[in-house]
């Protein structure tokens, strides 16, 4: 796979029963020649609560890197930061991955 670059933005928005709100967010991804693939992304989201009127807002950051180890075989590792009402902290994410 050849090295190339790909940004990306994004904005959700929902609505249901329950809650309703907006999400914008950018990224980037890159695919290195060694196969490997790093990605970073950061966004926003902010969300009201239909039934008690309360709003929750939360910004957030990720970096990623992932492998293709064999052709059916791959493993990624994700380190997530988080700041707001909803969720705050760090999180990682470990992931081997077999295709069938």
């Amino acid at each position: 796979v050849a090295e190339r670059l790909t940004l990306y933005a994004g904005v959700r928005a929902f609505e249901g029963p329950w809650i309703s709100g907006w999400s914008p967010s950018l990224g980037a991804s890159k695919y290195m020649r060694a196969g490997y693939r790093v990605r970073a992304e950061g966004g926003y989201y902010s969300y009201t609560g239909n039934i008690d009127d309360t709003t929750r807002d939360n910004t957030w950051l990720l970096v990623a890197l992932a492998k293709d180890l064999t052709t059916r075989l791959s493993a990624s590792v994700e380190y997530r930061q988080d700041w707001g009402d909803d969720i705050a902290g760090r999180r990682w994410f470990v992931e081997l991955r077999r295709r069938f």
